[in-house]
């Protein structure tokens, strides 16, 4: 398929535009104790992580977090790849994404040699881990706002969505923008694609009830407790804290699985930064797990660290269709093109 003009002239001027953009933000200067993080994770979270990690450090340690899009953070890590000057000591991004860098750039990437790893599970110890480091799942549920709709009348699945009764309702990420909701696509256009009603004919039925396509999953957050858009596709880390603090939202596992993305930590092989490459190794350990657990609600990749979600559920109560990052790096462009052109029809 060839690519549309439109659709890669669009791209390119978005490129430019978020690389204006974020190059007009802070200069982070070179410091062992600084960890300027590319993050796909809203700051706030990760600046609590590093400050626990400080903690167990037994040093100072803070962090200057630069949080935005995924597809947007890499669009800027490329230009400083390109330039021979890469600002970021690490970047917290979805699997495929920084397997993607990784491949474009292969000497980008320290490798990691971490105690734990042995306790971690055998299903995120696959390809080049040392260098894409585990740190969690990511699990996408169908968030609601509770006061439009109960547990029961809100969507039990994602063929849910493609009810008449949505429409002018739901809100997802645009994959143009966002890493994440690859993992979304990819279960839908290729694990499910021989069942009904997936494949892309669910997105040419999902377009007739008129999705909002935020670029990121802050926004969803923001749009379901409002009730703007009262159904979003979602990460369970966007919700725990809303939840927690008595917003007016929930979610519902989706009856056809709950597609899990893996989030990794990438050090920057740039001199000698052993302050990041020991955050990546504590990471890893059971106390960063239940560190990044507790903090961001990511599920552990540790068999050592017990979880649950605010409904009291655990990764085994839930099935969990884990992602494949594999597929989703190869075909992201693919995917990117081929959105693009059903919402322009």
């Amino acid at each position: 398929m060839k690519p549309d003009p439109r659709s890669t002239r669009g791209a390119t001027l978005a490129a430019l535009a978020t690389a204006a953009i974020l190059a007009s933000g802070p200069t982070f200067a070179a410091d062992e104790n600084v960890l300027t993080i590319y993050s796909g994770i809203p700051r706030n979270q990760a600046e609590a992580v590093v400050s626990a990690f400080s903690k167990d450090y037994g040093k100072p340690v803070s962090a200057k977090v630069l949080d935005s899009p995924v597809e947007e953070l890499m669009a800027q890590a490329r230009i400083e790849i390109k330039a021979g000057t890469p600002k970021a000591d690490i970047l917290w991004f979805d699997k495929p994404q920084l397997l993607t860098l990784s491949r474009e750039s292969p000497k980008l990437l320290e490798q990691i040699e971490s105690p734990h790893y042995g306790d971690l599970l055998d299903s995120v110890k696959t390809g080049d881990y040392r260098k894409l480091v585990p740190v969690g799942f990511v699990l996408y549920v169908l968030s609601y706002n509770t006061n439009k709709y109960s547990k029961e009348t809100s969507p039990q699945s994602y063929a849910d969505l493609l009810k008449p009764e949505y429409k002018g309702q739901i809100a997802f990420a645009d994959p143009r923008s966002s890493a994440g909701i690859h993992n979304f696509f990819w279960l839908i256009t290729d694990k499910l694609k021989n069942q009904k009603p997936y494949g892309w004919d669910y997105f040419r039925e999902i377009k007739k009830n008129d999705p909002k396509l935020p670029t990121g999953h802050g926004a969803i957050r923001d749009l379901v407790i409002s009730g703007e858009r009262p159904i979003g596709i979602q990460f369970t880390f966007y919700l725990t804290g809303p939840i927690e603090r008595g917003e007016k939202v929930g979610w519902n596992w989706p009856k056809e699985g709950v597609v899990a993305g893996e989030q990794t930590l990438g050090v920057i092989a740039k001199g000698s930064n052993q302050v990041a490459k020991d955050f990546a190794v504590w990471a890893t350990s059971p106390k960063g797990q239940e560190v990044v657990a507790k903090l961001v609600a990511l599920a552990p990749v540790s068999k050592k660290v017990d979880f649950k979600f605010p409904d009291g559920k655990t990764v085994q109560d839930i099935k969990v269709i884990p992602a494949d990052a594999e597929a989703i790096s190869k075909n992201r462009a693919e995917v990117v093109r081929e959105f693009a052109k059903i919402m322009r029809q």
